[in-house]
């Protein structure tokens, strides 16, 4: 693989500081370079960030507490794609922990597909509950109007 710091001279030290020193994917204490993750045969730049966004908001402190702490289902609510599966998976062959192992758990039972169908079942589970959550409030409005002219009628008859 073609290594930039052969001809450093030419692009310069800021260049290769930056593309040499910089993470572009952090999980916790873990961090990955631009030169790391191409080794590793990603491509997908804006992946590595949704996943370094996601882990963070996850508060993982590093590869191995995602792989224990987390599964397909932690990021079914979170911008995550096929690529940033695919992310995670290299990475997770980086540090030899299984992919397989975390995706589909730890019984048979709860083997997953594929993570388009899950994020597709669980965006219509997410819709069902926002449908039965305005039903509901829609309901409670209601009925609190009906009290509320009854109790006025109700006021004005008696005077």
């Amino acid at each position: 693989m073609y290594s930039a710091t052969q001809h450093a001279q030419i692009f310069g030290a800021t260049y290769i500081r930056h593309l040499t020193g910089s993470p572009i994917l952090t999980i916790g204490k873990d961090t990955w370079t631009r030169q790391d993750v191409a080794a590793m045969g990603i491509t997908q730049t804006v992946a590595c960030g949704n996943l370094s966004a996601i882990a963070k908001s996850l508060g993982v402190r590093s590869l191995q507490d995602m792989f224990d702490r987390t599964s397909p289902y932690s990021f079914t609510e979170y911008r995550a794609g096929v690529a940033t599966l695919f992310v995670l998976f290299a990475a997770f062959k980086s540090r030899d922990l299984d992919p397989r192992q975390w995706y589909q758990g730890k019984s048979e039972a709860a083997t997953i597909v594929t993570f388009e169908s899950l994020k597709h079942r669980e965006a219509k589970a997410r819709e069902r509950e926002r449908r039965d959550e305005r039903k509901r409030a829609r309901s409670k409005r209601q009925k609190d109007h009906r009290r509320a002219v009854q109790a006025f009628v109700g006021d004005t008859a008696t005077r």
